[in-house]
């Protein structure tokens, strides 16, 4: 079961890490594509939704997963929560990262594109 779940997980990276490369050639964001990304990292419980708390876009994550993705895979998935929340016409100005017990892993900033890892 161990190694279906990291062979899944790999594979989530994968994408993701494809995602990197097209997001930095493209400024807008493609709400289709980014749909299909979020449905699979839901599907495979990376992700386990999203929603607004104390007026700030937030989604929760595995965190074991969280932990082991690089840096570009943690900023491709927040890139889509972004563009599924603001869609290709807006830009998020913050966003947070949680666990799925709500303590803080990473909060990204809209503006300058960075994500400060906790």
């Amino acid at each position: 079961m161990a190694l279906k779940i990291r062979n899944l997980l790999r594979g989530v990276f994968v994408v993701y890490a494809c995602a990197v490369s097209v997001q930095a050639i493209a400024a807008s964001c493609n709400t289709e594509e980014s749909k299909g990304r979020w449905q699979k990292l839901e599907d495979s419980q990376t992700v386990y939704g999203g929603g607004m708390i104390k007026n700030t876009p937030t989604f929760s994550v595995n965190e074991r997963v969280w932990n082991s993705a690089s840096y570009n895979v943690r900023l491709a998935i927040v890139n889509d929560f972004a563009c599924l929340v603001a869609g290709p016409e807006k830009r998020l100005v913050r966003a947070r990262v949680v666990n799925k017990g709500g303590k803080l892993l990473a909060e990204w900033d809209g503006i300058s594109g960075e994500l400060d890892v906790k």
